[in-house]
């Protein structure tokens, strides 16, 4: 997940919202910061170059209540990228 500022250009995620999506999924399911395990999800696997930077945040939502909220949370944060990299 990455946020975009009012002006269009990249805003790191807050840890204000770190802390939300924490709530909505719990922490065994959000990977933030300096986690080794980030390096896994800055690709995926066809053959296109590397994002070439670390996602902010990697979320694992277990239902679809907490989809839904982490979906609002992206449109009230004003949060760009929400990309699913299922089953990983």
């Amino acid at each position: 997940m990455t946020s975009l500022s009012t002006s269009g250009f990249y805003q790191p995620v807050t840890a204000g919202i770190i802390a939300e999506l924490t709530r909505i999924v719990g922490k065994a399911n959000v990977l933030a910061g300096a986690d080794e395990r980030m390096q896994d999800y800055a690709h995926d696997e066809a053959a296109a170059p590397p994002l070439g930077r670390l996602p902010d945040a990697v979320v694992k939502p277990q239902t679809a209540a907490e989809i839904a909220r982490i979906m609002q949370l992206g449109a009230t944060g004003n949060m760009a990228d929400v990309l699913d990299r299922a089953h990983r």
